[in-house]
């Protein structure tokens, strides 16, 4: 008889929303953890009559809290963590002495990247960058990549540009242009992150991303845009590392006009 595996939702804030109702919905073993179940009640309201799911309390601050929660997570068990950034090394110590799989919404760590033998040699895979910056956007990258290769245009010193602009805007406009789909007090921090990309055929450093906004207009709206992190990186890992005449790569964030 084969084992049900069973998913481990950690956080149940604004982001979770969709993802715990789209598991819950198609009948995955779900339980969600978070530090009150306030949130995770609401969600549950939200579900079909077919539909299940478990609440549990975590703290990661307490180390009894832990150990319950480890109590209940098996083998090839899947974490989800929608915890801040700065907690998911804790969430892969426990998945690696559970040998259970984790999955992450951010970006890879120097720290989370180090842990990479380890997961390797435990059998679980550690997946992080599963959201939409980083993420779906990393998905459209390589789908425009292989179609340039396709069309044969990339390594023949063509001029390239490429350009990866994403994010969340409320389909009504709100005096803030947008809606929150994190925690505000990230959304505003992260606005303050260095950002590193090509412009002009040469590297650029952006000490405050909020620093260089600029508009955009997209099939004729016009949006404001900024770099987001260090986006050099990607220019290997999208398959540009090879080409010499590269004017312009950028990933960055798209916002409604008026979020400056």
């Amino acid at each position: 008889m084969t084992q049900t595996t069973a998913v481990h939702w950690v956080g149940a804030g604004l982001a979770s929303g969709p993802g715990i109702i789209s598991l819950a919905e198609a009948g995955v073993a779900l339980t969600v953890w978070d530090q009150t179940p306030d949130r995770a009640e609401m969600l549950r309201e939200e579900l079909s009559p077919n539909a299940t799911m478990d609440i549990c309390t975590l703290d990661l601050a307490k180390s009894v809290s832990v150990a319950e929660f480890m109590a209940k997570v098996e083998p090839n068990d899947v974490i989800v963590s929608m915890l801040p950034a700065a907690l998911h090394m804790q969430m892969a110590e426990i998945a690696l002495e559970a040998s259970a799989h984790l999955v992450t919404s951010s970006y890879i760590s120097p720290e989370m990247a180090g842990l990479h033998a380890l997961a390797e040699n435990a059998g679980v895979a550690f997946v992080n960058e599963v959201g939409l910056d980083p993420g779906i956007d990393h998905l459209f990258a390589y789908l425009l990549v292989d179609a340039a290769e396709s069309a044969g245009v990339m390594g023949q010193g063509n001029a390239i540009e490429f350009v990866s602009y994403c994010g969340g805007v409320p389909a009504v406009k709100t005096d803030f242009t947008y809606k929150f789909a994190w925690t505000p007090y990230g959304v505003l921090t992260a606005l303050k992150n260095e950002a590193r990309f090509i412009e002009g055929a040469n590297r650029k450093t952006v000490e405050k991303a909020w620093e260089d906004v600029s508009s955009m207009d997209i099939f004729g709206e016009t949006f404001e845009v900024y770099a987001n992190r260090d986006s050099l990186p990607y220019v290997g890992e999208y398959g540009f590392g090879g080409e010499e005449n590269l004017v312009k790569f950028v990933r960055g964030t798209l916002r409604l006009a008026g979020w400056k």
